[in-house]
C-alpha cells in the first residue's frame, strides 16, 4: 500500500516540477518577461496535459486517515493495538488476561474488568472468543455476560425469626473530639 502511495507521489513530483519551473520563468526569474495585464496566459497543450494528469493523480491518492478519537487510550486499547502486530498474539492476550484476573480479587470485579476488555476488543477477531473462553475456564463455567440481577449461586432459605420482639436500637457511637 505505501509502495503504491510513494510511486504516485514520485510521479506527481516529476510532473509538477516542469510546471513549477515554467511558472518561475514567467514570473521574472529568467526567461520571458511576465505577461502584461496581470492575467494568466493560456497554458500550452503540454502544460494542460500535465495539469490534467496531476489532477487525476491527486484524485487517486489516499486521503489522510481521521484523527484518533481517543487521544489517551486505555491500557486495554493499547494492549489490543499491540495484538494486531504481535508475533504470538494469543499468548500475549493470555498473559494480559492472567494479569487482569490476578489484580481483581473477587468474581464480580473480575467480571467487570474482563467485560470491559471484551467490549473494547473489536479488532482482533479472536480476542472476544478468547476472553469468553478464559472467563469460563477460570470462573468454573460462569458466563461473562450474565445479567447483573441474576444471582451467582442459589440463595439459602431465610432462617425464621428467633423472637417476635423488636430488636434494641443500636448503641450510640462515642463523640469524636476535633483536633485543634
Amino acid at each position: 500500500m505505501w509502495v503504491q502511495t510513494m510511486r504516485s507521489t514520485i510521479l506527481a513530483l516529476i510532473l509538477i516540477l516542469p510546471c513549477v519551473a515554467n511558472a518561475q520563468g514567467r514570473a521574472g526569474r529568467g526567461g520571458a518577461p511576465p505577461a502584461q495585464g496581470g492575467g494568466r496566459t493560456t497554458p500550452t497543450p503540454e502544460e494542460a496535459k500535465n495539469e490534467k494528469l496531476i489532477d487525476e493523480i491527486r484524485a487517486t491518492l489516499p486521503q489522510h486517515p481521521p484523527l484518533a478519537k481517543d487521544l489517551w487510550p486505555s491500557k486495554n486499547a493499547m494492549m489490543l493495538g499491540r495484538l494486531l502486530y504481535a508475533e504470538q498474539p494469543r499468548a500475549d492476550l493470555d498473559r494480559y488476561l492472567n494479569a487482569m484476573w490476578n489484580e481483581a480479587k473477587d468474581l464480580p470485579a473480575r467480571r467487570v474488568v474482563l467485560n470491559g476488555l471484551w467490549h473494547d476488543a473489536e479488532k482482533p477477531k479472536f480476542a472476544r472468543a478468547a476472553i469468553d473462553e478464559f472467563f469460563r475456564k477460570h470462573a468454573s463455567g460462569g458466563d461473562l455476560h450474565a445479567p447483573d440481577d441474576a444471582p451467582a449461586a442459589p440463595a439459602a432459605p431465610a432462617a425464621p425469626a428467633a423472637s417476635a420482639a423488636p430488636s434494641a436500637p443500636p448503641a450510640a457511637a462515642a463523640p469524636v473530639k476535633a483536633a485543634h
